[in-house]
């Protein structure tokens, strides 16, 4: 069936219609440090879960985003196309590998996106009743040389390292527990020994030359610092033969 591009980048927040210089190519970020690490050519892009197909093209991986342009919007005598689209790496939610002939009819690198921003769904008309049924965040690159799936899956998994999502990180590291004594235990014994005399200095209040100065106390009077369990004992057994003299 038709697909309406423009309406399906703007109903996801991704940008529509990118701006290419004189040879076709996307206009790169230049204050974002962003940087073209690959292009690859005859690459077909399809959108939905039933994979619509939008065309061929080109596609440029760079250190920001991935971007779509279509083969005859990026004839060099255009400064801009309609026929285009990019996304964030922050925008993808996963990506894969996909060589499931049942889920799509050729090998593809298969991008699962987030829902869009509100800024993205508003651009869409309000109130108006969808006719048809709406595609799923879904993209699929697919290559005209079976052989680029692999290479494509490569650079996207390279780039998008660079740009990882912060919110998703905090949200993981929030949700991380664990026993404390289980790690202790876990630990080898030198290693143990050393992060339990570091909690022992912290607990003293140790300062830096202040650890040397307790060493000189334990040298003079090994017995300083023992624990006064048979002075307590001794007390206690004294107190309670008082009591009885009484």
């Amino acid at each position: 069936m038709p697909v309406d591009l423009k309406a399906y980048c703007q109903r996801l927040g991704l940008d529509w219609g990118c701006q290419l210089d004189e040879g076709g190519q996307p206009v790169l970020d230049a204050e974002a440090d962003e940087q073209l690490s690959s292009s690859f050519a005859n690459v077909g892009l399809a959108i939905g879960d039933s994979g619509n197909s939008v065309g061929s093209g080109t596609l440029f991986v760079t250190t920001r985003r991935i971007v779509w342009v279509a083969a005859a919007a990026g004839d060099s005598s255009s400064s801009s196309s309609g026929s285009s689209l990019s996304c964030s790496y922050r925008q993808i939610s996963m990506h894969a590998v996909s060589r499931d002939a049942e889920a799509f009819r050729r090998p593809c690198v298969y991008i699962q996106l987030d829902e869009g921003s509100e800024h993205g769904m508003a651009a869409a008309d309000e109130g108006e009743e969808e006719e048809e049924e709406e595609l799923t965040a879904e993209l699929r690159l697919v290559p005209a040389e079976e052989a680029a799936v692999e290479a494509i899956f490569s650079k996207l998994c390279e780039c998008s390292a660079l740009n990882p999502d912060s919110d998703v990180e905090d949200e993981a590291g929030a949700q991380l527990f664990f026993d404390e004594a289980e790690v202790l235990a876990g630990l080898p014994d030198e290693q143990r020994a050393a992060v339990l005399a570091a909690r022992a200095e912290g607990a003293l209040g140790l300062g830096d030359g202040e650890e040397d100065d307790l060493d000189e106390l334990m040298a003079d009077d090994p017995d300083r610092f023992e624990d006064d369990e048979e002075g307590e004992e001794a007390g206690t057994a004294g107190g309670a033969a008082n009591g009885t003299q009484q």
